[in-house]
């Protein structure tokens, strides 16, 4: 029943997206005065678990329709143009455009919540932009795709839009962790005196068994683990102090990996402290550095877990 009233409302969404294009999205004509503007591919969308297949087509065609009402780029559809190439009227020797740019976009079910990314990508350089929100519901995200495409591309409308929680970076360098004094102590030069919420919005990477944390205007966070676990996060600054600490209930998942099977990780799960950071944000915003209140784990030859509470270790996130 639940997966139905999603999907009749994405199908509105969907209806409503398509009546308000005429049709196909058509690549956008270059502008009045002649100049030729930058090709964009809408790449790829992907769903996680527990996301249906037409919601993440439903944010896929909004956001194409948003990038075209932009009127900055020739925008063109690859599965369009990859079903095109597959028939049989197609020109199977013609060739593919030459994008400048392209844009993905991914839903994530996170501990009840949805977390939507969208990508774009400079194909001439590499270089990477992306923007990141969490939601309720499905229907809040389809809802908010405007939002996330405005970001994307920092139009002067998403700067209107006051109390979001969108996040925008471009991709960061790959600094490596540095030695962190007490997180106690005055900043040192380098370091950022009174951080906000705003600034450490974004994406995140670089501590032992995460491979992604994306952080949010409003205070949220949400951390992929490398067991594939997603855990929410809360995020609190006091001065120069950024605390990061898990936001729901210990699970198994957190704790699995090479030698640890279900069983030794429920174990773990019910006698760890919840994870919590405490950093300093760098002066470039590009880094995260100072303390992780871990858990050291033993395991003795009989199987029996002892999960040391005290263990505390240096750790640094970088913006990805």
């Amino acid at each position: 029943m639940r997966s139905l009233r999603r999907f009749a409302y994405v199908l509105f969404i969907l209806l409503g997206a398509v009546a308000a294009a005429e049709g196909p999205i058509p690549i956008a004509a270059d502008g009045p005065s002649g100049a030729p503007k930058p090709l964009l591919e809408i790449g790829a969308f992907t769903g996680g678990k527990g996301v249906e297949p037409n919601e993440v087509e439903a944010l896929r065609n909004l956001v194409t329709s948003y990038i075209v009402e932009f009127n900055t780029f020739k925008v063109f559809d690859s599965e369009e143009v990859a079903a095109d190439r597959a028939s049989k009227t197609a020109d199977p020797k013609a060739a593919l455009p030459a994008a400048d740019f392209s844009v993905k976009g991914s839903i994530l079910e996170a501990g009840h919540l949805y977390v939507a990314t969208l990508v774009s990508t400079n194909l001439a350089t590499g270089e990477k932009r992306s923007v990141s929100d969490a939601f309720s519901s499905i229907s809040e995200l389809i809802l908010s795709s405007r939002r996330l495409a405005l970001a994307l591309f920092k139009r002067n409308e998403a700067a209107a839009d006051e109390g979001s929680s969108l996040i925008a970076s471009l991709k960061g360098s790959s600094a490596e962790a540095q030695p962190k004094p007490d997180a106690g102590s005055a900043p040192l030069p380098g370091e950022t005196e009174s951080p906000s919420l705003a600034q450490l919005a974004g994406s995140w990477s670089g501590d032992k068994g995460i491979e992604r944390v994306n952080l949010f205007a409003d205070g949220r966070g949400v951390a992929l683990l490398d067991s594939g676990a997603v855990m929410r996060l809360k995020v609190t600054i006091s001065g120069s102090i950024v605390t990061v600490v898990q936001d729901q209930t210990n699970l198994p998942t957190f704790y699995r990996g090479a030698g640890i099977d279900n069983a030794l990780a429920r174990s773990i799960a019910s006698k760890a402290r919840p994870w919590a950071w405490s950093f300093k944000l760098s002066a470039d915003g590009k880094r995260l550095s100072g303390s992780k209140a871990s858990v050291y784990v033993r395991v003795n030859s009989s199987g029996e877990v002892s999960v040391d509470n005290g263990y505390v270790r240096e750790a640094a996130w970088t913006r990805r």
